[in-house]
């Protein structure tokens, strides 16, 4: 619940970066991911057990990062280059702030990624540098989202283990 006014935030950065497109980000942002997203975590309070946790918030991050994906191929502001580093901060979200189990954070990841490279070319010419730049920016995050997820993981499941051996 905390990633969704997060990710609402970005519109700052669509504000600057894509106003041709800010109508759009508005109304897929406020009109439909927020709102989808809303409806699928009240849906989690009502299905029993967990299980259908992680899809559930696995498909709250499709939707975030489609719609990241959509304002790039719109835009033809020349600024629209610098929104890619917008999908870091959708990374980011999906490995630490959501807290997704690893396979399911590592799933995430690579289809953010791989959204990442099918939108390069929606915004126009980017410079090698910012090029390279923005990939490393998104990297990073992922790797280093991946490990704390990991280690986060490690360190419950040993709780856990302790915990029970209390217990028994």
């Amino acid at each position: 619940l905390i990633a969704l006014p997060l990710f609402d935030l970005l519109i700052v950065a669509d504000f600057f970066a894509t106003p041709d497109v800010l109508n759009l980000a508005i109304w897929l942002k406020f009109g439909v991911v927020t709102p989808l997203s809303l409806v699928v975590l009240l849906m989690l309070d009502k299905l029993p057990g967990p299980r259908f946790l992680d899809p559930a918030l696995c498909l709250i991050l499709a939707l975030a990062t489609g719609t990241l994906i959509v304002l790039l191929r719109k835009t033809h502001a020349p600024h629209a280059a610098y929104l890619h580093s917008a999908l870091a901060v959708v990374l980011v979200m999906a490995n630490s702030l959501i807290r997704l189990r690893l396979w399911y954070a590592l799933t995430a990841s690579i289809a953010i990624c791989a959204s990442y490279a099918l939108s390069l070319g929606a915004a126009g010419s980017i410079a090698p540098q910012a090029l390279a730049a923005s990939d490393a920016i998104l990297l990073l995050c992922g790797a280093g989202t991946l490990i704390a997820n990991c280690a986060r993981e490690r360190g419950e499941r040993h709780d856990y283990l302790r915990a029970l051996c209390r217990h028994l």
